[in-house]
C-alpha cells in the first residue's frame, strides 16, 4: 500500500513517508547499510580491500549515529518544556455518513504549541474484518517532518504499538495492554525493557475515563493522567472520534513524552474503535 495516496484524498502533502510501507507488519524497519562485497578479477579491475571495507562500514555507522543524534536532538526540540498534550481523531465522511471504517487520524497539540498529525496506514480488508486488532504503521509528523514511526502487530489477545524513531533505527519504547480483572490496564517500557509507567483506570466505574498514570520504581506514586473527553452526542453515537488529554511532568523525557503520545492510541485502538465494520 502506497501511503502517498492519501495524502491527496486529505488534501495534505504530509512530507516523504519511507517506501516500504505494505499496509501489513511483516517488514522490518531498519534500513540495510551497503556492505562492498570482497571482489577480484584478471582484467586490471580494482580489488576490493579490507581497508576500504573498513572505512565503508565505518562511515555507514557514522551515518546511522548522525541520524540518531539528529533524531534524538528533533525530539528534544518537540516535547521541550512540554507537560501537556491534547490529542483528537479527525471526523472522516465516509464513517460519519455510511459507517465505512478508514484509517485513523490523529491531530494533536502540546502545551508550547507544537501541532502535529499522526496518520494510520492499514489495509481495508484488516479494517473491514480485524477492525480494532488491526495491524498498523502509523507515521507522526510535526511540521510536515516525520519525526516518529509507531509499529502496531496483530495481536488477538492484548496488543501493543511499538515506537521507532523515523529511519527505524532505534526502538524508543513499547506500550503493551495487559490483563486486570478490575483495571484497564498499559504498561510502558523504554526501549531497554525498562518498566517506566502504567497507565490504569477502573473497569466498574464506565463514566470515568481518567487513566493514572503511575510510576513502575518504588515507592509507587501517581505522576499524572490520560482522561478521555466528551465529544458530542451525536458525535459520538455516529462515528468513534474521540478526544483525549494527557498530564504528565514537564521533567520527563522527550522519549517518555513521546511514548506517552502513543499510550493514547494504543487506549483509543483498545477501547474506542469499533470491533469491526457493519
Amino acid at each position: 500500500m502506497n501511503p502517498n495516496q492519501y495524502s491527496s484524498y486529505y488534501n495534505q502533502p504530509y512530507g516523504n513517508h519511507p517506501s516500504n510501507i505494505s499496509g501489513s507488519n511483516n517488514k522490518q524497519y531498519s534500513q540495510p547499510s551497503t556492505v562492498p562485497t570482497m571482489t577480484t578479477t584478471t582484467n586490471n579491475a580494482a580489488t576490493t580491500t579490507g581497508n576500504d571495507f573498513i572505512s565503508t562500514t565505518y562511515e555507514s555507522t557514522s551515518l546511522g549515529n548522525q541520524q540518531q543524534t539528529l533524531s534524538n536532538t528533533l525530539l528534544d526540540q518537540i516535547f521541550r518544556g512540554v507537560s501537556e498534550i491534547a490529542i483528537h481523531q479527525r471526523l472522516e465522511p465516509l464513517e460519519y455518513l455510511i459507517g465505512i471504517e478508514t484509517n485513523n487520524m490523529y491531530d494533536f497539540q502540546l502545551n508550547n504549541s507544537t501541532m502535529g498529525t499522526a496518520i494510520e496506514y492499514s489495509g481495508s480488508l484488516e479494517r473491514a474484518y480485524i477492525g480494532n486488532k488491526r495491524p498498523f504503521d502509523m507515521y507522526v509528523y510535526v511540521n510536515r517532518q516525520h519525526v516518529l514511526t509507531f509499529e502496531r502487530p496483530f495481536q488477538f489477545i492484548g496488543g501493543s504499538i511499538r515506537v521507532f524513531d523515523p529511519q527505524g533505527n532505534r526502538l524508543v519504547g513499547v506500550i503493551k495492554k495487559k490483563f486486570d480483572v478490575t483495571h484497564r490496564k498499559f504498561k510502558i517500557e523504554d526501549g531497554a525493557g525498562r518498566k517506566l509507567f502504567t497507565a490504569k483506570a477502573t473497569k466498574f466505574l464506565w463514566m470515568k475515563k481518567k487513566y493514572k498514570l503511575v510510576t513502575r520504581t518504588y515507592p509507587k506514586h501517581e505522576i499524572g493522567g490520560i482522561s478521555k473527553k466528551f465529544t458530542g452526542l451525536l458525535q459520538t453515537f455516529y462515528t468513534d472520534a474521540d478526544k483525549f488529554v494527557t498530564v504528565f511532568p514537564e521533567s520527563l523525557t522527550s522519549d517518555e513524552k513521546a511514548l506517552l503520545l502513543a499510550t493514547v492510541i494504543l487506549i483509543d485502538f483498545s477501547y474506542h474503535e469499533k470491533s469491526h465494520s457493519p
